[in-house]
């Protein structure tokens, strides 16, 4: 009996984190919900962060939240998608360097993964690209856990300060930084 209820009980962890999309590493029965590409391509691919030891960060206002990736091909973005703790109002957007490339309109986001589009843009292959996201409001979105170690390099993420609706056309200075990374991540289909 007692076994029984040890697998039903797994199975019910299980099927939350189907449901709400969101599992911790540190949970063995649960496996991380990591989503595909959303790129209307057959071989759609991305650059970002989705998966690792996770927790929250709180995202304040009137900052941009900048996490830097390397393409590993040339491609087309069309989407970025973000994970979110909360709902609330967000903008996203594509820098090459520290200069606007494309952003969305201001969305409204809900708990889990969410796939915002946005207008097209020619990526490089090797070239790093910082994926941004502004908050209207206080949100928590998901983050690395500072210092995972299942990261090749210690992640960064970028706080710089804005005001007004629109994402800056260049970000100016930093001020401030996280060895940690958002769960955001860009949809390309290859060249």
């Amino acid at each position: 009996m007692k076994k029984i209820f040890i697998i039903s009980a797994a199975a019910v962890l299980l099927m939350l984190a189907i449901i709400t999309g969101c599992a911790e590493r540190s949970n063995p029965f649960l496996p991380y919900i990591v989503p595909t590409p959303a790129a209307d391509c057959d071989n759609a691919e991305s650059i970002g962060t989705k998966m690792g030891d996770m927790e929250y960060c709180d995202v304040g206002r009137n900052l941009v939240w900048v996490s830097r990736h390397q393409a590993n091909n040339s491609g087309i973005v069309k989407s970025i998608s973000i994970k979110s703790a909360d709902s609330g109002d967000v903008k996203v957007g594509l820098y090459n360097g520290d200069t606007i490339m494309s952003q969305s309109g201001i969305v409204r986001i809900d708990k889990g993964w969410n796939l915002i589009p946005i207008p097209e843009r020619q990526i490089n292959s090797g070239g790093v690209y910082g994926i941004v996201v502004k908050v209207f409001g206080d949100m928590k979105l998901f983050s690395i856990t500072e210092g995972d170690s299942s990261m090749p390099s210690a992640p960064l993420l970028e706080i710089y300060p804005t005001a007004g609706d629109e994402l800056p056309a260049s970000l100016g200075t930093r001020q401030e930084y996280r060895t940690t990374t958002l769960f955001i991540y860009a949809d390309y289909c290859p060249l």
